[in-house]
């Protein structure tokens, strides 16, 4: 018969496990940030590409009066920012509704930083979904980079003309 009393016997066990499982989710936090660091450049290029194609459609809005256009900032096929415009050109007192953000991309961050109407910034981390690629993360949902400009600029046509109306 053990002299070590049960409850001593089943502390360590639990702490074991503890030990293992926070083990296990520091190798998860590691795989991740690597899979991020490696998938990240391709992402944010998907990503602004995907903005521009996205933002020059809304011209295509049959009677709804909606521009966008995208400025990349940066070397081209390594821009570090893009600049996206979305304009609301109705023809009421109020007149024309702009909307702009800025989207930032370091190499050394997890995700994307977005400018608003340069004053308030907030951020877009990138994610590992289901299938181990990268997305992002916009409004609490993770999306594929193309997803995730589709919906920026349609919240972005939303917001001009809900202000102007």
């Amino acid at each position: 018969m053990s002299e070590v009393p049960d409850w001593i016997r089943q502390r360590n066990a639990a702490n074991e496990r503890a030990a293992a499982e926070a083990n296990e989710r520091s190798q998860q936090a590691i795989e991740a940030s690597m899979l991020v660091a490696k998938q990240g450049p391709e992402v944010w290029q998907r990503f602004i590409k995907a903005l521009a194609i996205n933002a020059k459609a809304l011209a295509e809005l049959k009677g709804e009066n909606l521009f966008g256009s995208t400025t990349p900032i940066g070397t081209p096929g390594a821009e570090t920012s893009c600049q996206v415009n979305v304009d609301w050109r109705n023809t009421s007192e109020s007149g024309p509704e702009l909307r702009v953000l800025v989207f930032h991309y370091d190499r050394g961050t997890t995700g994307i930083r977005v400018t608003l109407q340069s004053w308030k910034e907030t951020d877009m981390p990138f994610r590992i979904q289901h299938d181990s690629q990268v997305g992002i993360e916009y409004d609490g949902h993770v999306f594929t980079p193309e997803k995730a400009a589709e919906r920026i600029i349609h919240d972005m046509a939303k917001s001009a003309k809900k202000r102007a109306a």
